[in-house]
């Protein structure tokens, strides 16, 4: 962050269930609840134009936020996003929650967070106590145990190919070639349904799902190095910063 914020205006936020955003009041945490709540925060922030960029699932509201609102998206990041179909869910796509998964809200020891970060981690070390601390505490606030097995309970990936297929915004795909959650062949899914959009690609050897935890200074220079090129392909202001 400290990066970005030496050339770039820069607006980060967590989805409802996430971080310190919390519940929503809704109790609604589909894909379509998400796009629209973005949708608002443009339109309160008077967004006109942006960069937009997400990780994991916040990648998947991104693109379908793209898909809806191509007008306003200079570029796209998708960074180890979800989106594709799992076949480790069921027909419907919907997650197939273990018995005991309802128990979470109830019991969650700091263990289990450390095992879910560093599970997915290219290298566990790289994830820090300091990280996992931080998002035990998030998992812990009032009501966010709850909110996300109800995320979980309520997720399905939506239509993905058709939304994927009408972007036209420049796209990065910023992948972890370890990432056991979401592997490295789905880089060129999304670049066979990504049709119409110009796309660059960066992948990290040795690095799992949380590339901006894992490598973050090498992840940044290549986020960086995109939005000057498409900066000066389009004209935009922000073009004064690149080398």
């Amino acid at each position: 962050m400290p990066t970005l914020l030496q050339t770039h205006r820069v607006i980060r936020f967590d989805l409802t269930s996430h971080g310190l955003t919390g519940v929503d009041p809704s109790g609604n945490y589909t894909n379509e609840r998400a796009v629209s709540l973005l949708e608002r925060l443009a339109d309160r922030l008077e967004l006109e134009t942006f960069h937009l960029a997400g990780t994991s699932i916040g990648g998947m509201v991104a693109y379908k936020y793209a898909a809806a609102n191509p007008e306003r998206v200079l570029s796209l990041a998708l960074i180890n996003s979800g989106g594709l179909k799992n076949p480790a869910r069921g027909p419907d796509d919907r997650y197939q929650m273990a018995w005991w998964f309802d128990g979470l809200a109830y019991y969650t020891p700091k263990s289990i967070v450390a095992n879910i970060l560093r599970g997915v981690a290219g290298d566990p070390q790289n994830i820090s106590d300091d990280v996992v601390d931080q998002w035990y505490r998030f998992n812990m606030r009032d009501g966010q145990r709850e909110a996300e097995i109800e995320r979980n309970r309520q997720f399905t990936v939506g239509r993905t190919t058709e939304e994927l297929n009408v972007i036209t915004a420049p796209t990065l795909l910023m992948w972890g070639e370890a990432n056991s959650n979401l592997p490295l062949s789905q880089v060129d899914e999304f670049k066979k349904r990504l049709v119409n959009a110009p796309i660059s690609t960066k992948t990290y050897d040795g690095v799992g799902h949380n590339v901006t935890y894992e490598n973050p200074k090498e992840s940044v220079r290549d986020y960086l190095e995109f939005l000057c090129s498409v900066s000066m392909e389009k004209n935009d202001p922000s073009r004064a910063s690149c080398g």
